[in-house]
């Protein structure tokens, strides 16, 4: 008599039931996993190479807080590309590979620099890179990112949120001995900043743009008039009709536009405001 797997959902019973040889790659890994884990001998080291292979983002951290709960007499090492998985691991330490020579075999190990001011995900993004950084506004589905990256692909592009978290970023990165070997930069919309401004933010190494939002970049002349030609348009007709077209729709909108600019301006003066 041969022995067979068979797989059914739980808690639901009318689930059908099917054989083992057809578990997806990611049911394979857990089933994997588990049962390494599960029969190693007592007090074990045990190294773990990509721990997320297979397995979907969403379950890969419990899985393996569960694992490490049943197997508290054994150490874990995860050798793992997934960031967001190794930086979950909190009570654990964290290393990075800074380089690696094949031929005589060399590999340079540091520990993961703790205290930096920037979040850990993004830390553990930074140590790894091989071209200067460039903090943007945004998130990593915004346009931002998508407009940065195509314009700057000798910089890793890392999105952190509003232009404080930019500009604060920049500083935490540059104050740190560790990260700071292949310089920061930041970009932040203009947002109505004076002239004085913009140069105080320059000179800690924060660019800013030339326009209020990086989507209006897309809207000045030189970089539309391209976009109308490549898209064979009749550019001079097609710009008249856009410059029309917003000044009627800022027209129509301009309590709205008006107040806007308003609060921006105090809102910015008042942070400025130091209580004494």
């Amino acid at each position: 008599m041969s022995a067979s797997i068979r797989v059914f959902h739980q808690p639901s019973s009318s689930a059908v039931e099917y054989p083992g040889s057809e578990m997806s790659d990611g049911e394979r890994a857990i089933f994997y996993f588990l049962g390494q884990c599960l029969v190693a001998l007592p007090n074990s080291a045990l190294i773990i190479d990509e721990p997320e292979a297979h397995i979907h983002r969403a379950i890969v951290g419990p899985l393996w807080d569960a694992i490490e709960k049943a197997r508290p007499d054994c150490g874990f090492v995860y050798v793992t590309h997934d960031l967001e998985f190794a930086v979950s691991r909190a009570a654990s330490a964290k290393y990075f590979i800074r380089a690696y020579v094949h031929q005589p075999s060399n590999w340079e190990i540091e520990a993961l620099p703790e205290d930096t001011g920037l979040p850990k995900h993004v830390v553990a993004e930074l140590v790894g890179s091989r071209k200067p950084v460039l903090f943007v506004e945004g998130n990593p589905g915004s346009l931002d990112v998508t407009i940065y990256r195509h314009q700057y692909a000798n910089f890793t592009i890392v999105p952190i949120g509003s232009c404080e978290a930019v500009i604060h970023s920049v500083a935490s990165y540059q104050n740190s001995a560790v990260l700071h070997r292949l310089g920061a930069r930041g970009v932040v919309d203009g947002d109505h900043r004076d002239a004085d401004e913009v140069a105080f933010l320059l000179s800690q190494g924060v660019h800013v743009l030339p326009v209020a939002e990086v989507e209006n970049v897309l809207l000045l002349p030189s970089v539309f008039t391209v976009l109308a030609e490549l898209l064979l348009c009749n550019v001079p007709e097609v710009v008249e009709k856009i410059k029309r077209s917003v000044m009627q729709e800022a027209a129509t909108n301009i309590d709205l536009v008006s107040a806007r600019h308003t609060i921006r301006k105090l809102d910015l003066h008042l942070k400025r405001v130091e209580v004494k």
